[in-house]
């Protein structure tokens, strides 16, 4: 600067990126060539980097040069002294680390403010030294590594030494290499495929730092500023996703002590989603902003919460945008997913969650890689269950739920048989959860919880399928494994199914309360299931339980704690507030007690279907059958439609009518009923309400005659669909019953078979009266079935055309139980189902 000239003085709020003139050496026009960056955007400069560095000392370095700068009068004497701190940061600089390109950036500004002025002669080896620094990181740049990106800008834009076309070729190679490296790295949705939360944060920071260097480094040049549309286009997106990594405020969350990133690098993100994201991402940052002990605001109009990008295998669970969040991030790619569990500003959880799972003495292994069998979220809860099939024919079903108003979570995991043909082996399951550095776990002296701690109680966890008190044999072990710095789990199974379910809360005003859990019995059909056919927990701690239920086979009614549960997974919450359930939709977890005890109708009916389906049990028990293979059909020709919707609310989805117009009533009224009914026809079916009953059916028992059979091939032809039917044969001596011969059943089955609008699903009959005389419906029942193993034996192998399914539709109210001593897979159930609910005749 020409000595008698004074800089222009700063604005009241100046702005990052603000370039400020410095009067020139001579009276011609400025040029993008002579601009000169303003001591006081040299020294906000020198501050932002000084936020950034990891190192105490080079911040140190940063800040003390950025207060030099400011202080310095234009004297040769302080422009020496400011000089001789430049030499100190490049003595300490280096290209091959992030604080090292810092530091040389930081001796880039200076040097370039010192150039404008009349001292500037003694500058020329500083400017060498940093254009030697910049040759070294820009070939690196080459190789994919853009770690100094900004730096090679800010030499490449500020230092005078270097032609335009040397400026030019240096800028092209750091925007070409961020905008590969954006492209290859961050999916459509934002995920940035790195290791941890840690690593995209920085990555991301850094190339909105680079943009900013450009910004600021860019006065009176038209230069480039910016990614290229796409690469642009995928930054703001890596900075959505950024926020729901970042902690209270917007500050990183450290993965240990000695691990932690400047709280610059938050900032960064935050404010380039405030200025360059979209009206929810901008909402979303504002919140982040807020002090955690603010007034909570509204989160309505923000980005979402959750991120699943099942292309990069990454999942993202946050429980809000404000206060003290809790925040998880599931990556797996691998086969031991990597894991991490915050709350707050304290990581808890870091590192590969690991398993092992051995039937007998093999090790298992997975097959292919995981993948997301179930997601479900709502206001309050998110559960997400992954699976990968194993070898043995086993699949190993991750689960990871997150209740965000009670700070809770769930990380569990089940094995069960995916049909595998091997002998049945008992399992060992080992799992692994990784405890951030920095954490201590402490076991409590009596019992089995373990508390996660830093400088307080953080997360209680507890192994809910373990006993709660630490004493007596036991052949699942628990516990901290300070070596590894893991909590271990592990348990055994004398079958091919197992779940190990782990209980975190987060909540530290609750666990330093009284805590407890209970394994539960849960029922089906009144027999006690064993743990590893449906486990049930309940956990309390101080006035608030919870209920889990997770089914490890089929999915069927189930009785647990009074509920009747259909689905394979629900936890439910009972405190001062309304207790609910999850499995799909949210709904009172125990609305049934009471809603049943203000409608006697609905706790009759559940009463009389838990009976029907013990009896069911009992007879197949009896004939050596599994109670899976016989279904029950509720016939519900005796009732209104409102009685058939209660039907179906207490988990009978199977519904029988016998006359059309009453199916069709029923299927109207019920259309929106959230368990959609399964409609059979068990009636003689005219030909006439063809068209508007075939649309609805599951299956028709009724086919009796060749005209029905023509009839229903040609109208399901036309609507281009097929129909499920069984061929009823009369099995008694009555020409009044419905149904054909024996003797005609053989070609009214080839006609049926060779139908493409039809499947022949099997066979259906009703045995006489018992006070007939003739044979007994057990014989009845006994000639049906030979009759329809004799049809599958003309149409074997089941690739054949035509091939006949060996459905019997045996059995009513008061033969059901014989039905299925003969092999009966369907039961058609009125009367007893209805008992105490149809007016007295």
């Amino acid at each position: 600067m020409p000595s008698g000239t004074t800089e222009a003085p700063e604005a009241a709020h100046p702005t990052a990126d603000e370039a400020e003139p410095a009067a020139e050496a001579t009276a011609q026009p400025r040029t993008a060539r002579q601009w000169r960056p303003g001591k006081s955007l040299v020294s906000r400069r020198l501050e932002a980097l000084a936020l950034r560095a990891t190192v105490p000392a080079h911040r140190q370095q940063c800040a003390k040069l950025a207060r030099r700068l400011q202080a310095t009068a234009g004297s040769a004497k302080r422009a020496g002294r400011i000089d001789a701190a430049v030499a100190a940061l490049l003595a300490d600089a280096d290209t091959g680390s992030a604080d090292g390109l810092l530091l040389l950036e930081a001796a880039t500004w200076v040097v370039a403010w010192r150039q404008g002025s009349k001292h500037a002669g003694s500058t020329a080896s500083l400017e060498a030294t940093l254009l030697a620094e910049a040759d070294e990181a820009e070939a690196r740049l080459s190789d994919g590594d853009t770690a100094g990106g900004a730096f090679v800008l800010a030499a490449s834009r500020l230092l005078q030494v270097r032609t335009g076309k040397q400026r030019s070729l240096a800028e092209a190679s750091v925007w070409t290499a961020c905008e590969a490296e954006i492209m290859r790295l961050v999916t459509s949705s934002g995920v940035v495929s790195l290791d941890d939360s840690a690593a995209v944060v920085s990555r991301v920071a850094r190339w909105t730092h680079i943009r900013d260097t450009a910004a600021a480094a860019a006065k009176g040049a038209k230069a480039k500023q910016a990614f290229a549309r796409k690469a642009e286009q995928r930054w703001k997106k890596a900075i959505a996703a950024a926020l729901r990594l970042l902690g209270p405020g917007g500050k990183p969350v450290p993965t240990s002590d000695t691990a932690r990133l400047p709280a610059v690098f938050g900032d960064a993100i935050v404010q380039a989603a405030a200025r360059h994201g979209g009206k929810a991402v901008r909402k979303a940052a504002s919140l982040l902003r807020l002090p955690s002990q603010k007034r909570p605001k509204r989160e309505a109009g923000a980005v979402d919460l959750n991120l699943d990008d099942r292309q990069a295998a990454v999942i993202v669970l946050r429980s809000s945008w404000q206060g003290r969040p809790m925040r998880v991030l599931l990556d797996y790619r691998s086969e031991q997913p990597h894991l991490e569990v915050a709350a707050g500003s304290r990581m808890l959880l870091h590192g590969p969650w690991q398993w092992q799972v051995h039937s007998g003495r093999e090790r298992l292994s997975a097959e292919g890689p995981w993948t997301v069998s179930h997601h479900e979220e709502d206001d309050d809860v998110t559960l997400l269950v992954i699976a990968a099939m194993l070898t043995g024919g086993l699949r190993l079903e991750r689960h990871l739920l997150l209740g965000r108003a009670d700070r809770v979570m769930l990380l569990a995991d089940a094995v069960v048989d995916a049909g595998g043909d091997q002998a049945p082996t008992g399992l060992s399951y080992r799992g692994s959860l990784p405890v951030a550095a920095g954490c201590d776990v402490t076991a409590a002296a009596e019992t089995r919880e373990l508390t996660i701690a830093d400088t307080k109680p953080q997360a209680m966890l507890m192994p809910l399928a373990l006993p709660e008190w630490n004493c007596g044999h036991t052949e699942h072990t628990w516990g901290w494994q300070a070596s590894s710095r893991a909590i271990q789990l592990e348990q055994r199974s004398p079958v091919r199914r197992l779940f190990a379910p782990v209980w975190v809360d987060l909540e530290a005003r609750r666990f330093r309360t009284q805590v407890t859990w209970r394994q539960l019995t849960v029922a089906d059909t009144r027999v006690i299931l064993r743990p590893e056919q449906a486990a049930g927990f309940r956990i309390q701690a101080a006035l608030t339980q919870w209920l889990l239920y997770r089914s490890l086979d089929e999915p069927r009614n189930r009785t647990f704690l009074g509920c009747n549960l259909s689905s394979f997974f629900r936890l439910g919450k009972a405190g001062r507030r309304r207790t609910r359930f999850t499995d799909g939709r949210m709904v009172d977890a125990f609305s049934q007690a009471p809603a049943e005890a203000a409608d006697p109708r609905t706790a009759r009916l559940r009463a009389n279907l838990a009976a029907v389906r013990g009896r069911v049990a009992d007879a197949c028990g009896r004939a050596g059958r599994n109670p899976d293979d016989v279904r029950i059909v509720g016939v519900s020709k005796y009732v209104s439609a409102d009685d058939t919707a209660r039907l179906v609310d207490c988990g009978l989805r199977d519904l029988g009518e016998s006359r059309p117009q009453l199916l069709w009533e029923k299927a109207e009224a019920l259309a929106s009923h959230p368990q959609t009914p399964r409609w059979h026809m068990i009636g003689h079916l005219q030909r006439n309400k063809l068209r508007r009953t075939l649309p609805l059916l599951s299956l028709l028992h009724s086919l009796d005659s060749h005209r029905l059979a023509t009839a229903i091939s040609e109208e399901a032809a036309k609507s281009g669909t097929s129909c499920n039917v069984l061929i009823e044969v009369n099995l008694t001596s009555d020409p009044g019953r419905t149904g054909v011969s024996f003797a005609e059943l053989e070609p009214l089955a080839e006609a049926v078979a060779a139908s493409s609008a039809m499947q022949l699903c099997g066979l259906m009959g009703m045995a006489d009266r018992p006070d007939r005389p003739g044979d007994s419906p057990r014989t009845q029942f006994a000639r049906l079935r030979e009759a329809r193993d004799r049809l599958q034996s003309l149409f074997a192998p089941p690739t054949t055309p035509g091939h006949v399914r060996g459905e019997l539709s045996l059995g009513m109210s008061g033969d059901f139980e014989e039905a299925i001593l003969e092999g009966s897979t369907m039961v058609r159930i009125g009367s007893v189902l209805w008992e105490g609910l149809l007016p007295e005749s």
